[in-house]
């Protein structure tokens, strides 16, 4: 059971905060177990309902408790990227399409590790189409490049797309969740917006970050 493991981890804290209040004498009344509940980055992922890990949960607390009398405690969860991760997606302008010898086809784009270091950094499986032709079939397998110039400089590798051309809009999708939170200024690249949609309008949230933005903490010869 996939969500067995939140069950495991409830009835664990149980047992810690049952140790806390035997060896000092405190009974703690609160116990915030975190998030971790999944979200759909590929097409074929079917994550658990978040009542599924929330049920988990539950049975964990209340039969350790049960066990230990040990009073209920309030509960607190951390549902944010099963909330915002698929809520979020990020758009790329395409620059060149390059095909290696036996190594596949590269789409460079105007971002990379910099706004989203996920697969740089463990791999992250992320989907991606075409923004304007979206609704039309892959027509071969694409590794989406970033401008650093690193060998881990990815956003996916190996992931059906239709044919991309230079300067159409690539759609990267369940981006919401650590894009932003992650993002970088490595090799001096600035910060793109965060844009807000609702309905068809759409507002500014976190405007673009300039090069002035980038040197601002820099002295003068002046100030030197």
């Amino acid at each position: 059971m996939v969500a067995e493991p939140f069950k495991l981890a409830a009835s664990v804290m149980v047992e810690f905060m049952d140790r806390i209040r035997r060896e000092c004498g405190i009974t703690l009344p609160g116990l915030i177990l975190g998030g971790g509940f999944g979200i759909r980055y590929m097409p074929d992922d079917k994550p658990l309902p978040v009542s599924d890990f929330v049920n988990a949960m539950a049975d964990g607390l209340e039969e350790t408790c049960a066990r230990l009398g040990y009073p209920m405690p309030f509960v607190g969860i951390e549902p944010g990227r099963s909330i915002v991760g698929d809520a979020g997606v990020t758009l790329y302008t395409v620059g060149d399409i390059k095909a290696i010898r036996d190594g596949g086809t590269y789409v460079a784009v105007d971002g990379g590790m910099t706004d989203n270091p996920r697969f740089a950094l463990y791999q992250s499986d992320y989907w991606a189409v075409v923004a304007d032709r979206a609704a039309e079939p892959a027509c071969g397998s694409y590794s989406i490049a970033g401008k650093c110039c690193e060998s881990g400089d990815l956003i996916t590798k190996d992931k059906p797309l239709q044919e991309p051309h230079t300067g159409d809009t690539l759609c990267v999708f369940a981006t919401g969740a650590y894009n932003f939170s992650m993002a970088s200024n490595y090799n001096c690249i600035c910060r793109p917006p965060v844009v807000l949609v609702d309905h068809g309008t759409a507002r500014i949230a976190v405007r673009r970050q300039t090069f002035a933005d980038l040197t601002a903490c820099d002295l003068s010869a002046e100030e030197k």
